[in-house]
């Protein structure tokens, strides 16, 4: 494992890099890390992989290399919506419509491992508008 970049994400920290015999980037949760240390024998891996930039395309720390950055559009039902614009779900996320009882806004970011269960977490109060695999999956 070559650490590049330390992430503090839902309330645990994780050590991304790439190595481990795994293509791209990995992540390791530090709760999970039972040991480490310095392996002199093995050159450094430099990576043209710009993490800062990746990670305002996701929220979490996966990467989801068959899902590209897309406009993901989200319905919000019953009050929801004033909890979603207290408390954010990604830092960018432009409102599309507001009422009483609804409010759409949209976010542009590549749907990954965290995403799914974060939107489902929603219940019924939410409905995911586009893009059409998205609303598919949570569908089901």
């Amino acid at each position: 494992m070559h650490p590049y970049q330390l992430i503090q994400y839902n309330n645990g920290w994780f050590l991304m890099g790439p190595g481990s015999g795994r293509e791209g980037i990995s992540n390791f949760a530090f709760d999970r890390i039972l040991a480490m240390g310095p392996d002199l024998a093995t050159a450094f891996l430099t990576s043209e992989i710009a993490l800062f930039a990746r990670f305002a395309e996701i929220i979490g720390v996966s990467f989801n290399e068959a899902e590209p950055v897309q406009e993901i559009h989200l319905r919000f039902y019953d009050g929801r919506g004033s909890y979603v614009r207290t408390k954010p779900l990604y830092a960018s996320q432009p409102l599309v419509a507001s009422d009483a009882n609804t409010l759409e806004l949209t976010l542009r970011l590549s749907p990954n491992r965290e995403l799914e269960p974060l939107l489902l977490s929603f219940g019924q109060d939410l409905e995911v508008v586009a893009p059409a695999s998205l609303r598919e999956r949570m569908q089901k």
